[in-house]
């Protein structure tokens, strides 16, 4: 109806031949949102220092590059890879948007940062 936008919906009462009465409700966990061994790069956007949880992951600081969004690469302050959580200092990089390639054993993860 003109520019108004409706939605519709459907609904299966327990007692109509739609409803799955075999279906089993389980508890949505915050553990199914968001996996704990997720690999992930925070505070974004930053102003000095991103992390990524890398759970049981292993990297070297070879594994990790940075590029601007022209593609050059950029250097960062230091890169502690030691421990579970890698820690970068982003403070010396111009504001703008990064990308982390971050090589793992078996995948490449990519991770978009916007330093303030």
């Amino acid at each position: 109806q003109g520019t108004q936008k409706q939605s519709s919906y459907a609904y299966a009462i327990y007692s109509s031949p739609s409803c799955n009465k075999s279906a089993v409700v389980t508890e949505v966990t915050e553990d199914d949102i968001n996996p704990v061994d997720e690999i992930m790069a925070y505070p974004n956007p930053t102003s000095d220092k991103v992390y990524i949880n890398l759970g049981e992951a292993m990297v070297t600081e070879k594994d990790v590059v940075i590029f601007d969004l022209f593609g050059k690469v950029c250097e960062v302050g230091n890169i502690n890879t030691s421990g579970a959580t890698l820690e970068m200092d982003f403070s010396a990089l111009e504001p703008g948007v990064y990308i982390i390639r971050l090589k793992l054993v078996d995948e490449i993860k990519t991770f978009r940062i916007i330093k303030d």
